[in-house]
């Protein structure tokens, strides 16, 4: 009985629930050419805004888990939405809409810059929808900021082995100190 009732809500569930082939373009990128981006959709991966995610990757924070996609910035960083390998599961009964921002680095990691956000609407069996920034250029240049711990700015923060060889150094001097 308890697998029979399992079975069902799996099946009431994909009933209720449809995935849309997402893919984005984002123009306007060349500046960043050689570096890296992300794709944050807003409600997925724990994303709540942009200012969450420039915070933690301003502190130098791994923001990986965070994202919906990432790539690598060309003349443009685009995946067509048949190519890019990512879905977003929606409600199948009206219309589910989603935001979406993407943070760029440059070559070296020093610097991040972000875009504006850009906005689709998945209903009735949705496929090959894209999330569009258009030509982002003045954002990317308006909305850079240093990543932490690089040399770009922010305050440098040792590894943690020198953090852990400072404290056993600073243990011993102690111990010595109390022996004499």
């Amino acid at each position: 009985m308890k697998k029979l009732l399992t079975l069902a809500a799996v099946v009431m569930t994909a009933a209720i629930t449809h995935a849309a082939a997402v893919g984005w373009t984002i123009m306007g990128t060349s500046a960043y050419s050689g570096g890296t981006y992300d794709i944050f959709v807003i409600g997925l991966n724990g994303v709540t805004s942009v200012d969450q995610i420039t915070a933690m990757v301003a502190a130098a924070t791994d923001v990986s888990s965070y994202a919906f996609a990432e790539g690598t910035v060309a003349a443009a960083a685009s995946k067509p939405a048949t190519s890019s390998g990512k879905s977003i599961t929606y409600s199948g009964s009206g219309t589910d809409e989603y935001s979406a921002f993407a943070v760029l680095w440059n070559s070296d990691g020093t610097e991040a810059t972000y875009t504006s956000t850009a906005s689709i609407q998945l209903a009735n069996d949705s496929t090959s929808k894209a999330f569009s920034f258009g030509n982002q250029a003045t954002n990317l240049s308006n909305n850079k900021f240093a990543v932490g711990g690089g040399s770009g700015g922010g305050e440098s923060v040792p590894e943690p082995t020198s953090g852990l060889l400072m404290l056993i150094g600073a243990a011993g001097l102690a111990l010595r100190r109390k022996r004499a």
